[in-house]
């Protein structure tokens, strides 16, 4: 039997998170109140701000599969099939180090919430941690055979899960670099991992089309999204809304979906790209959701309505991850053409 964290300390690191009720939302109205014949108003789409994507950074020799921000938006990590990780300040556009050591392409890359620590997961089974003071490696996790590992940081603390081709979820204290839980989470590849914001509920999207939840209280599963009526084709991606209360997922179906984590329910569809959508990411305050794909394109929506505010095209080829800036004001894009854009 694996170790296993005492209750204690996993309230400690979850301490805050505060669920948010669907009572007010199915609320309703009192017996003497007027019922109003006024057609409700459309909501009101949000301008996008000029997300341009003229900066552009090189020097990977392979397709850029993940992007990822430390929290204060100084430095952008990048996970390369060339084997390598690269750290760049994007105030200056230039590369700050590479990171090397993977003995295979390199498919995902996370910072603590702190930023002392980058995790990187790859084809070679195993996730590694680097110290970000010295950017020397300093643990290694080992992980199932036979795809890239996706990994992710919880939002506080020091909690880290990831998973591969086996469909198991792993968490573990990076910390301690105790194994805290595995999860037997999908029939099927793990394709992608998100913490919710405040670091209660753990999701993963899979090949098997779903979208699964776990509490990490109770260190045990709390829900399944889209086993019915969901995407057609296998999932490549889950992200949370900065609330905690939506989760989008990407679809071989060449379509997106926002879903209500708490009644499991989809929200709406977001229809417009023309290939596989492989990533998502929310804006800050969480009014606008980017999206890239294998159709090139970087399209961004207004999460109210649905509706396509702004596309970005400079990309050559498959663009793989999307992420925003913490001000929401940059947008960058990476893919298959070796180049990140901002």
């Amino acid at each position: 039997m694996r170790k296993w964290l005492s209750g204690l300390l996993v309230l400690a690191m979850l301490a805050g998170f505060s669920g948010c009720s669907s009572c007010d939302r199915d609320k309703k109205p009192s017996e003497g109140a007027a019922k109003s014949e006024a057609t409700p108003a459309e909501p009101e789409v949000v301008a996008a701000p000029d997300f341009g994507g003229s900066h552009v950074l090189e020097g990977h020799t392979d397709r850029i599969t993940c992007i990822a921000l430390s929290p204060d938006g100084k430095l952008l990590a990048s996970a390369s099939w060339d084997k390598t990780i690269r750290i760049w300040d994007v105030a200056k556009a230039e590369l700050v180090t590479e990171l090397t050591g993977h003995e295979d392409k390199v498919e995902s890359v996370a910072w603590s919430s702190d930023g002392k620590w980058l995790a990187s997961g790859s084809w070679d089974q195993s996730v590694r941690l680097w110290d970000t003071s010295d950017w020397q490696q300093i643990a290694t996790f080992s992980g199932p055979p036979g795809r890239g590992l996706i990994v992710a940081f919880a939002p506080t603390g020091s909690l880290m899960a990831y998973g591969g081709r086996n469909g198991k979820l792993f968490l573990y204290d990076a910390a301690t670099r105790e194994e805290l839980k595995v999860f037997d989470a999908h029939a099927g590849p793990i394709t992608g991992i998100a913490f919710s914001p405040k670091g209660r509920i753990l999701a993963s999207s899979g090949e098997d089309k779903t979208i699964q939840l776990f509490d990490l209280q109770k260190l045990e599963k709390e829900g399944t999204i889209g086993a019915k009526d969901g995407h057609s084709q296998w999932l490549s991606s889950v992200s949370f809304s900065p609330d905690g209360r939506y989760v989008v997922s990407g679809s071989g179906d060449s379509t997106a979906k926002i879903w209500d984590v708490a009644t499991g329910e989809e929200v709406r569809t977001l229809e417009g790209h023309k290939g596989w959508v492989f990533s998502s990411a929310f804006t800050p305050d969480g009014q606008l959701i980017a999206t890239g794909a294998n159709d090139n394109e970087v399209i961004v929506w207004d999460f109210n309505t649905g509706k396509e505010v702004a596309r970005r095209s400079q990309h050559k080829d498959w663009v793989f991850d999307v992420a925003f800036s913490p001000d929401g004001n940059t947008l960058y894009s990476a893919g298959k053409d070796n180049v990140i854009r901002y």
